[in-house]
């Protein structure tokens, strides 16, 4: 039987929500599609997480897209996943969504965890490609791989518009550098979406010098700000603009040949 190109599942895809894809399923459940995808004798896994009010065949979609652009620039062999994590709240339930991030993480810890204690390639690693609130899920991950099954197998974090606070490395995720060997994080001033759903939360501070109104030290989203305050040498901060050539907005990164081919050279040091 012959299906269009389009029409086929060329990588796996994991599955953190429940049977109606709406909420985290409990007990640590995840549903695979596509494990034939995996290769167990690979040792490096790349795993991109998608962001904030996006569905599962969106997510798909999305994930499918953006390999297609990524695949042929990995050095050496590789498996290529998508998550699904259930943030498809509204446009007006953010913080719905934040919490399913925070929620679905054991999910993803033990999925992460299934993929590493079944490899049959020496020391087998992730890299995570994470964009917009999917940048929490990640570092939920992290964290919950290192307390509840003590592995720390992620070498790369990719942070494309990272969804969380600017100065999350000093407070909430403030362990997570510790846990990884390399994090890059994108941010883009021209990112609107970011600067409006972060504003309403946000503490402002008037200046003498433009830019007049600005955030609060440490507030606003990353992926807006880049990182606030002292970071460790492991973790770099990467202006998107002038990665693109062009004014990167939220959902740019997913789809700029420039963008991706940066994150490929990151991951295949």
């Amino acid at each position: 039987m012959q299906f269009e190109k389009e029409d086929v599942l060329n990588y796996c895809l994991i599955d953190l929500s429940d049977d109606d894809g709406q909420i985290v399923a409990k007990d640590e459940g995840f549903y695979v599609y596509n494990p034939e995808a995996i290769d167990a004798g690979y040792s490096h896994n790349i795993i991109f997480v998608h962001g904030y009010n996006t569905d599962f065949f969106y997510a798909m979609k999305t994930a499918s897209y953006y390999y297609d652009i990524l695949c042929p620039l990995i050095k050496g062999n590789a498996n290529f996943i998508g998550i699904y994590w259930p943030g498809h709240t509204g446009v007006i339930n953010f913080s719905k969504a934040v919490r399913q991030a925070s929620a679905s993480g054991p999910n993803f810890a033990a999925a992460i965890n299934y993929i590493i204690e079944n490899s049959k390639a020496p020391d087998p690693f992730i890299s995570f490609i994470a964009h917009s609130l999917g940048n929490r899920e990640c570092a939920q991950t992290i964290l919950t791989l290192k307390s509840e099954h003590g592995i720390t197998p992620v070498k790369n974090f990719i942070q494309l518009a990272p969804a969380i606070d600017a100065n999350s490395y000093q407070e909430e995720f403030k362990n997570v550098p510790s846990l990884v060997q390399n994090i890059k994080i994108y941010f883009s001033r021209k990112d609107m979406i970011l600067f409006e759903a972060y504003k309403t939360f946000s503490e402002f501070t008037i200046h003498l010098t433009p830019p007049f109104l600005r955030w609060g030290e440490g507030y606003g989203a990353m992926g807006f700000n880049g990182p606030y305050g002292a970071m460790p040498s492991t973790v770099k901060s990467i202006d998107a603009n002038s990665i693109a050539g062009i004014s990167v907005d939220h959902g740019t990164y997913l789809s700029n040949p420039k963008l991706i081919e940066s994150v490929a050279q990151f991951i295949n040091v």
